[in-house]
């Protein structure tokens, strides 16, 4: 995420999920009615079929 990560201690967490279970919810919705949207950053490297032939294991082999 862009916005960064807060978290919550788990008692706090604990407290907040039995007294306001929608309280993530409306914390979004809020932020977004702020114009505060949410908004993440990916990236992704690509190769062509031919290197990925070339290359020295299999690139789709997810244990490596």
């Amino acid at each position: 995420t862009d916005q960064g990560i807060e978290n919550l201690l788990a008692e706090k967490a604990g407290e907040i999920a039995s007294s306001d279970p929608d309280y993530s919810i409306r914390d979004l919705y809020n932020a977004i009615a702020q114009k505060n949207f949410p908004s993440w950053t990916f990236y992704i490297q690509v190769m062509t079929d031919e290197q990925a032939k070339k290359f020295r294991w299999n690139p789709f082999d997810l244990t490596k």
